[in-house]
């Protein structure tokens, strides 16, 4: 008997845990300007749905819900000063 409460008690332990596993759906939620988005669109102003405007720094964005990810592989960009890029120019492309 007491094999068989061990027993429903682990199996009870790994279903749990298994259950908490779920992770979230990653937020893909992309906002544009509202000007791009009336461009993107051809839409005016007074035909947007109020509850996809969000204010950001004095800039209205429109949440983009045909959005699609271009495919490929995101790289940061990291800023360069102009010396770098002089003697990189010279050196990728031999200009002297």
């Amino acid at each position: 008997m007491k094999n068989y409460y061990l027993l429903l008690i682990m199996f009870l332990l790994s279903v749990n845990n298994h259950a908490q596993e779920h992770k979230a759906p990653p937020k893909n939620d992309v906002y544009i300007s509202l000007e791009n988005y009336t461009k993107k669109y051809k839409t005016s102003f007074e035909k947007i749905d109020t509850q996809l405007l969000f204010i950001r720094k004095k800039d209205t964005l429109v949440l983009d819900k045909n959005y699609k990810k271009p495919k490929g592989v995101e790289v940061l960009y990291e800023y360069k000063d102009s010396t770098f890029l002089h003697y990189y120019k010279n050196l990728a492309f031999n200009h002297p």
